[in-house]
Formats: structure tokens, C-alpha cells, sequence
């Protein structure tokens, strides 16, 4: 197993946004939470959800409801 789990929200769109609650705060400004929160807006298509990002560029794409898919991150 490499650490990786099928995205609930992809799953079943109805999944608890409270669920990202839970995922660890990641490094730096880039959090496993602000993805979790991305990938919870886009595939609900609810824009507020977006609100919960903390890091500015990740909160603007979650805005536009752009596919989280299409984007990926170096951590420094």
C-alpha cells in the first residue's frame, strides 16, 4: 500500500465535508486539508466549501470550481 485512498467525494458525492477535519495539516502552506477541502467543492459543486482553504492560490482555483486533477504541488 503506498498511502493513498480513493477520494470519498468522488465516491459518493453526498460524503461529509467534516470528514477533511480529520486529514493531517500536511507541510508548509499546502495542506492535505486544502486539497481535501478542493476535491469536497469540486466533485459537490459548492463553491463555499472553498472558504475552509487557508492557502490563497489553492482557495481561487477551489473558487472557480476547477478540476483539483489538474493541478499538482512541489513541496519545497
Amino acid at each position: 500500500m503506498d498511502g493513498s485512498c480513493v477520494n470519498p467525494f468522488e465516491v459518493d458525492p453526498a460524503a461529509e465535508v467534516a470528514l477533511c477535519e480529520n486529514v493531517e495539516p500536511g507541510y508548509s502552506n499546502r495542506t492535505e486539508r486544502d486539497w481535501c477541502y478542493w476535491y469536497a467543492a469540486f466533485h459537490k459543486k459548492d463553491a463555499s466549501i472553498c472558504a475552509m482553504i487557508s492557502w490563497g492560490t489553492m482557495k481561487e482555483k477551489c473558487q472557480e470550481l476547477t478540476d483539483p486533477d489538474d493541478y499538482s504541488v512541489t513541496l519545497w
